[in-house]
């Protein structure tokens, strides 16, 4: 018996996060989270990222992604020398090679592996303003940050114009009170 039928029917927007992307799409679009993931890593702005970072990183991609690995190996890949942090083309063969090639579609929660980036992106991108406030809410940030990832072009940087956000945020709120208030 399928009781997704019985549910209420998920928002235009939960459904950006929630829906399952093709397989020639699907590493296109898991890299864009992921990019914003290495560079919030990437707190002295230099393109690199140290290698424990890179390593709890990696871990936790193979585990929203449900890829199986060796704890061994990937200590010794990202194991401390004196080669310093990582660039992201440093990181990429890596990323490409042990996690991106394994990537099963319809193997794991779409949204999980979002909101592990959603997290790493948010500490460098979500701020508050001077009273403490946000002009929108995390979860909302979320969403749009789901909606730019889906509608952004595979060229980088990925630029998040915070004008531009706000603009489509509010645009989509009144059209959302709109709906709210037309007659049933």
């Amino acid at each position: 018996v399928d009781f997704s039928e019985l549910a209420d029917p998920p928002s235009p927007a939960s459904r950006l996060c929630h829906r399952r992307p093709r397989s020639m799409e699907l590493r296109a679009e898991l890299l864009k989270s992921i990019w914003y993931a290495f560079t919030a890593l990437d707190a002295e702005k230099s393109g690199k990222v140290s290698k424990s970072q890179l390593k709890v990183l990696s871990h936790n991609l193979y585990t929203v992604l449900c890829i199986p690995h060796d704890p061994v190996a990937l200590e010794e890949h990202f194991r401390d020398d004196d080669d310093g942090p990582v660039s992201s083309q440093g990181y990429m063969p890596y990323l490409n090679k042990y996690i991106l090639d394994k990537v099963e579609e319809g193997a794991f929660v779409k949204e999980s592996f979002d909101e592990l980036c959603w997290t790493l992106t948010a500490k460098k991108n979500y701020k508050a303003n001077r009273n403490g406030n946000s002009v929108i809410s995390h979860e909302d940030a979320f969403k749009l940050w789901c909606l730019f990832n889906f509608l952004s072009e595979d060229k980088y940087p990925l630029v998040m114009v915070p004008d531009e956000m706000l603009r489509m945020a509010t645009s989509l709120e009144l059209d959302v009170l709109s709906m709210n208030r037309k007659p049933k």
